[in-house]
């Protein structure tokens, strides 16, 4: 009775979480798996009800604070509107505003109409006079601040789009006083207040509510149900949950420990609150013991949703154990969650085996996880601070209290994957000590594999990281690795197997990447040969590798979107 009142739930999927689930590994991939989802804030998602945004307003091109989900063939005009604190200067003072913004707008300061860029008609009539692009901040000067201004003035706008088909809208604003002096009155991303999917009527333009900040997504509850796949018993487990990053929305995450190696799953998640479900999902652990397997490995994910959906659709369809994504994973710079959530659908739909199962991901830290989407000099790399979103998203470990990105994953004792950081949110040097540890204990393990972004040993598109050539290198040279996977150049490499940069076919490792999973590819260097040496293969071209683990040796094959193996290349076991 209990099997048949779940398959009658599961036959009317409830949509329970926003995001997800995915399934992360990062400690034992043979016992213990990471689940994660995200619920987003209901501020950005209320229609017909005036309520709280940050701005930039908008949808399409990924750099809205409050997206405007639904908007696109449903409604052409938004309503916003601020107070302003009076701010006291010279009779002479000129109010300006500075404003981003596709395609039209009309503002209003006290009801009164002070300007508008290609907008036509009036109140509920207004819409876009033509197609204009959001591509640069524009200056406006209104007149003079004495007399537009007084205690208490309120900052209204409609904002419209051409065509209710528009692909994008986009509004940022900023407002100050200056004269001898500078004062801020509304800054570019202040909170308004704002009406979506209704028409705004009445005295919207001067009347003002005393509104609360929408509930965050964290007003939610859920657990986990969890079992062997098609056993009666169900585990029940509370998820945690925390912000993501500096937005409303939460991250919801539930950790499964003991677990059986080799053994397929099933769990499902339940919303408490009205006790719906959503699921089920299916997943499968990692063998503990050695048999013949393989993973597959990439980096630099997300330019456009059509690329990465074709390699994400390639991962589900080879059916790895794993699927190994090394940096620049959604492009979201630390201020786009957006692209986040784009990122996570994504994988959700597309990365799934053929019987169903998702695709257990094993992540690391690339340059547009960062704040200023850069790698630093030793002496400036930016702590985790400037890497809110990717910290908050996955699991990641601690050191003296402070994240870090660089760990190590053991599946029993045939195979073990360093993830480093590349100078992203930490130091290169900081890591030789943990990189060396690591290497040193796992001598005994058949296969070793070290991953990380930028690369050592790259095709010219970009400088090679010079600091890992000389503090990594030597030491997965004398303690050994059986390969390294570098990303970041977007383009295809392989390496000969090398040694101090020169090919040695007997002692020396491939390095293998350069990421470019589904972002716009570059074209490696042409030139002579002897400036690189240790190319062996390099191309423009959009990939992932299948890397395959036999009993004596490692088989790595570049892949395309549609499953053409372009490279190949068999490699022995160390010795």
């Amino acid at each position: 009775m209990l099997r048949l009142c779940f398959c009658l739930l599961f036959c009317t999927r409830v949509s329970a979480v926003d995001h997800g689930p995915f399934v992360q590994w990062y400690h034992d991939p043979c016992h213990e798996a990471e689940i994660r989802w995200i619920d987003r804030a209901q501020s950005s998602s209320s229609p017909a009800v005036w309520t709280l945004g940050v701005a930039g307003f908008g949808y399409g091109d990924n750099d809205d604070k409050t997206v405007l989900h639904g908007m696109k063939d449903r409604y052409t005009s938004i309503a916003l509107r601020k107070k302003i604190a009076f701010s006291r200067g010279s009779a002479d003072d000129e109010l300006v505003a500075e404003i981003l913004y596709d395609d039209g707008f009309v503002l209003f300061i006290d009801g009164k109409e002070v300007m508008r860029k290609n907008a036509v008609g009036r109140d509920e009539t207004i819409k876009g006079a033509g197609s204009h692009e959001a591509e640069q901040w524009e200056r406006f000067t209104l007149g003079k601040a004495a007399e537009l201004i007084k205690e208490g003035s309120i900052v209204a706008v409609q904002v419209v789009n051409d065509k209710p088909s528009s692909s994008d809208l986009s509004f940022h604003m900023s407002l100050t006083r200056q004269g001898k002096e500078t004062t801020p009155l509304i800054r570019r991303h202040d909170t308004w207040q704002y009406l979506a999917d209704k028409a705004a009527t009445g005295s919207w333009k001067t009347e003002w509510m005393d509104l609360k900040p929408a509930p965050a997504a964290g007003g939610k509850t859920y657990s986990l149900g969890y079992r062997v796949a098609d056993q009666s018993e169900w585990q029940w487990i509370r998820s945690d949950s925390h912000p993501f990053a500096r937005s409303t929305s939460r991250v919801h995450a539930v950790s499964l420990s003991g677990l059986k190696a080799d053994t397929r799953y099933e769990f499902v998640i339940r919303n408490d609150s009205d006790r719906s479900l959503q699921g089920p999902y299916f997943m499968v652990t990692a063998p503990d013991t050695f048999r013949r397997m393989h993973f597959v490995i990439g980096g630099d994910m997300y330019h456009s949703r059509v690329l990465l959906d074709a390699m994400n659709r390639r991962a589900g369809a080879e059916d790895p154990l794993f699927a190994a994504l090394i940096g620049d994973l959604a492009y979201a710079n630390d201020e786009h969650t957006g692209r986040w959530y784009d990122w996570i659908d994504s994988w959700v739909a597309h990365a799934k085996a053929p019987d169903g199962r998702l695709i257990p991901m094993v992540v690391g830290m690339g340059n547009h996880e960062v704040l200023g989407n850069g790698f630093y000099p030793e002496k400036k790399t930016p702590g985790p601070e400037k890497s809110t979103q990717f910290y908050s998203l996955f699991r990641m470990g601690r050191e003296e209290g402070r994240p870090v990105s660089y760990y190590h994953l053991d599946f029993g004792n045939y195979l073990s994957l360093v993830l480093l950081d590349s100078g992203h949110t930490q130091r290169i040097s900081e890591q030789v000590a943990f990189l060396r540890a690591s290497l040193d204990q796992r001598r005994d393990v058949p296969f070793v594999f070290a991953a990380y972004h930028r690369p050592a040993w790259g095709t010219g598109v970009k400088e090679d990281a010079v600091d890992i050539q000389q503090k990594w290198c030597p030491l997965f040279e004398s303690l050994g690795v059986e390969a390294v996977f570098e990303h970041d150049h977007h383009c295809y490499k392989r390496t000969w197997p090398i040694r101090s940069g020169r090919r040695d076919d007997e002692n020396g490792i491939p390095y293998l990447g350069d990421g470019a999973w589904g972002v716009a590819v570059r074209k490696p260097e042409e030139g002579d040969p002897a400036k690189r040496p240790w190319i062996a293969e390099q191309a423009a071209i959009n990939h992932l590798f299948r890397v395959t683990l036999r009993e004596n040796d490692f088989h790595c094959e570049a892949k395309t979107a549609e499953g053409k193996v372009f490279d190949q290349a068999t490699y022995p076991k160390r010795p």
